[in-house]
Formats: structure tokens, C-alpha cells, sequence
């Protein structure tokens, strides 16, 4: 599904909120700009939600790795 939006956003849907607060913290570990859940958003998401800021294509590149890293357990 998606959402609408104005901002350079990558919204992530969990199965738990426990594996959404894992990541949540790992990626927050690494200074990547994220709210878990509703945060500082208005727009409702449940705590099984992270929302990921992105700003250009070098963070593009950081989060992938990130994320890479963190699916394969090597982080």
C-alpha cells in the first residue's frame, strides 16, 4: 500500500512491534532520521510502522546497506 506524501519518506510495516522497535533502535543507532509508530507524525500509523526520513541519494545508499545488514542478522 501507500501513502501519500510531500517528503522524502520510506514507511516500513513490521509483523510485530517488538521486530519494529528492534530496527527502529538499530537504524536510530546508525543516525538515520526514524519514528516508530506515531512518533512526531501525524498521520496515525500503529507501533508495528517505522518511518524513515530520507534526504538525498548518499543516505539512499546508507539506509540500504543498513537495511541489507540488519535482514541478513550481520549488524
Amino acid at each position: 500500500f501507500s501513502i501519500a506524501s510531500d517528503i522524502n519518506v520510506a514507511i516500513l510495516k513490521l509483523a510485530t512491534s517488538r521486530d519494529a522497535r528492534t530496527l527502529y533502535e538499530y537504524l536510530r543507532s546508525h543516525d538515520v532520521i526514524t519514528s516508530y509508530g506515531n512518533g512526531r507524525s501525524n498521520i496515525g500509523l500503529s507501533d508495528i510502522y517505522i518511518r524513515i526520513t530520507v534526504g538525498n541519494e548518499n543516505q539512499m545508499r546508507l539506509l540500504k546497506g543498513l537495511l541489507s545488514d540488519y535482514t541478513r542478522g550481520s549488524y
